[in-house]
Order: C-alpha cells, then sequence, then structure tokens
C-alpha cells in the first residue's frame, strides 16, 4: 500500500478523529476497561483534535494510505519552557491495527523528530500503557524507561514513561 506522511491540518481534524476511535477500539481491547474506550467516542475526538490543530506549540503529522485515507498520527507539544527536563512531550501515535509492522509508526515518528528539531527541541518525553505492546517499539528506536515516579502527564491510566534523549538519533534511526 501506498503511504505518506504529511503535516495535519484543521480539515484533517475528522479524519483524525474517526482514526483515533478506530485504533483506541482495535488496539486497547483487553488493556483498558471497554468503558474507557466507549468514552472516547468520535465526537469526544473531534472536539480534541479540532482544538489540537489549532495549537502552535503541537506538531501533529497524519500517515495517508493509498486512496488518501489517514492510517495513522502522531502529535508532540514543544514546551516553552521545558518540563522536567525535556523540550516536547509526544502525546499521541496512533495506527490502525492492519498498519502495525509496515513501518508507519516509524516513519511518523521520525517525521515528528525532525519537526520539533525544527523547533529547537532537543529531547522528547512520553507515556505508554504499562502492557502496551508498543514499549517494545520505543525501545528499539532507543527510548529509555523513565522513573516510576516521573510526574509528567502522570496518573490517567496504568502507564510507564520513557524518554527520547536525543532527537537527532530518533531522526535519523
Amino acid at each position: 500500500m501506498a503511504r505518506r506522511t504529511r503535516s495535519a491540518t484543521r480539515q484533517d481534524a475528522r479524519a483524525i478523529a474517526a482514526a483515533h476511535v478506530a485504533s483506541w477500539r482495535e488496539n486497547y481491547r483487553g488493556l483498558l476497561s471497554e468503558e474507557a474506550i466507549a468514552k472516547r467516542t468520535f465526537e469526544y475526538r473531534l472536539e480534541m483534535w479540532t482544538r489540537f490543530l489549532d495549537e502552535p506549540q503541537r506538531s501533529t503529522l497524519i500517515a495517508c494510505g493509498e486512496n488518501d485515507e489517514v492510517i495513522g498520527f502522531v502529535s508532540a507539544t514543544a514546551m516553552r519552557p521545558p518540563e522536567f527536563g525535556f523540550d516536547a512531550y509526544l502525546q499521541t501515535l496512533y495506527l490502525l491495527a492492519s498498519e502495525k509492522g509496515a513501518g508507519t509508526g516509524k516513519a511518523l515518528l521520525r517525521a515528528c523528530a525532525t519537526d520539533l528539531i525544527a523547533r529547537g527541541c532537543r529531547n522528547m518525553a512520553l507515556r505508554t500503557l504499562r502492557l502496551n505492546p508498543a514499549r517494545g517499539f520505543y525501545e528499539h528506536l532507543g527510548a529509555r524507561l523513565l522513573p516510576p515516579d516521573f510526574p509528567l502527564d502522570a496518573g490517567h491510566f496504568d502507564d510507564v514513561a520513557y524518554a527520547f534523549d536525543n532527537l537527532q538519533r530518533l531522526q535519523d534511526a
């Protein structure tokens, strides 16, 4: 399948919201409660993405499939001033289940690193579910596990924090 990565625009909010809902349903069954998944409706995600895409400090990129449909997305915030020693925070990286293992996630993360570097960021923190198989993906690309008491964005789910200490290395991965 042909794929391309590009910066998201406000016009992409509906497609990103739909992919976000589908990704949660496909990938988080058994990791989160059905109630937590069901609460993140299309309307909830659409409002979120409409707001997020207007934030100038946020980098949001999408991966498009053969028919220009959104098959994955990534978003990170450049933090000014840095928080807890990090210039950026990866807030989302989601793929449709059919895209796992196809290189789409890596392409999105590398494109995000490129954009964050252009914004003056050097490193990035993220959180992911403790039981999420994606932990291996982040570790393979060089992320290190942060101490359990790392406070940034903590307390929403049973999750762990990671750091990419050098965005340039991630970009080149």
